[in-house]
């Protein structure tokens, strides 16, 4: 799984599309995408949270990911 899941980010990552592009999951699949951003081993996936219907940020600028929130549920900042 977590390879699919690498493979599909690192695609949308590569097009370089410059728009906000949403990725909805489950939690094993968010947290593969956090586990890389934040260079968590894999084997440390699941102490991260990830509450039913929780929002998580990451910005990519160049390729290199910013986590700026995760495992919100209060989701009024503006998007972009």
């Amino acid at each position: 799984m977590a390879a699919r899941v690498r493979s599909a980010t690192h695609a949308v990552i590569a097009s370089d599309l410059g728009e906000t592009v949403l990725f909805v999951s489950h939690g094993g699949p968010i947290r593969t995408i956090l586990a890389e951003a934040l260079d968590i081993p894999l084997r440390n996936l699941f102490p991260i949270a990830q509450r039913y219907g929780a929002v998580n940020r990451i910005r990519f600028d160049a390729g290199l990911p910013t986590v700026e929130v995760i495992n919100a549920v209060d989701c009024s900042w503006p998007v972009g």
